[in-house]
């Protein structure tokens, strides 16, 4: 999750923005301040005069205790206070809100609950969780996969390759976001949680993410959010594969306790199972 700070509004309020303190998003919104323009310059005739008076003490100094031929004076170069201009290491007042949609190799903490599955759905064909259900991919095994930030979550796989070790999988899976944990915009909530997924047990390798597409969208008539992003890894088990698409799409189903998820991967450049996962994305609906 982003660390506590200042944000642009979650709610898309132009120029507001919304403090995050690390678990949830604050009520009050501030408006950004406006960049102050230069100061309006008034010249008025006294501010000749002081000039004139000013190069004239000049003068005077200068020939009085000035002259090359009477002395010699160095600089200070230990003033406590330098006249010249220097570099100011003092913060800025104000810190500016930071990039809501970080990219890059740093790990982020993300919550990590008891999120195994209780909900019992039909054998129809489809993976249902959340309020949202989406047709199965024939072939993938339905499979148990745990996120600590996805509840309700039923899921299917589908193994590109094996090692001793471990193993690397393509998947899609719907469930539920807590908006207990912070999730409570499609918006936001997707980038929290390509952050999450990005950075989880799944990418031991992570390098870093590009960010694809970002764009609002609708299920079923109900708001949502779609991200898709590269995630690069380089990884000693697998070292011909570089990664993988991730599709997160978060709906706003309704609930006043959670959003919807869609989450799904395939591995850069398999477009066999890309296209299987757009697929299937295309079913995604509400229940």
């Amino acid at each position: 999750m982003p660390s506590p700070g200042w944000y642009p509004d979650p709610a898309g309020r132009p120029g507001h923005i919304r403090y995050w303190d690390g678990q949830a998003w604050s009520s009050a919104t501030s408006a950004q301040p406006e960049p102050a323009g230069p100061p309006q310059r008034r010249w008025v005739p006294w501010t000749v005069v002081g000039i004139v008076a000013l190069v004239v003490v000049t003068l005077v100094v200068w020939f009085a205790f000035g002259s090359p031929s009477r002395r010699s004076i160095l600089p200070d170069l230990n003033s406590a206070s330098p006249s010249v201009p220097s570099w100011d290491e003092q913060p800025p007042e104000e810190t500016p809100p930071p990039v809501v949609e970080p990219q890059g190799g740093t790990l982020v903490d993300c919550p990590d609950h008891d999120t195994a599955p209780h909900n019992v759905y039909p054998a129809d064909g489809w993976l249902h969780g959340g309020g949202l259900k989406v047709r199965q991919i024939p072939r993938w095994r339905i499979d148990q996969v745990r996120l600590g930030w996805v509840y309700d979550l039923s899921a299917q796989t589908d193994i590109v390759e094996s090692s001793r070790l471990r193993k690397w999988f393509s998947m899609i899976g719907v469930g539920a976001l807590n908006v207990a944990d912070g999730f409570d915009s499609p918006h936001v909530s997707a980038f929290q949680t390509m952050s999450c997924f990005a950075t989880s047990r799944f990418y031991d390798g992570y390098t870093g993410r590009t960010d694809l597409r970002s764009e609002a969208i609708t299920v079923n008539g109900r708001p949502g959010w779609h991200l898709r992003s590269e995630v690069r890894v380089e990884m000693k088990e697998f070292p011909h594969i570089k990664g993988d698409w991730i599709d997160i799409i978060v709906v706003d189903t309704g609930s006043p306790e959670s959003l919807g998820i869609f989450i799904a991967s395939a591995t850069i450049g398999d477009h066999a199972r890309i296209d299987l996962v757009e697929s299937a994305m295309e079913s995604l609906t509400t229940e």
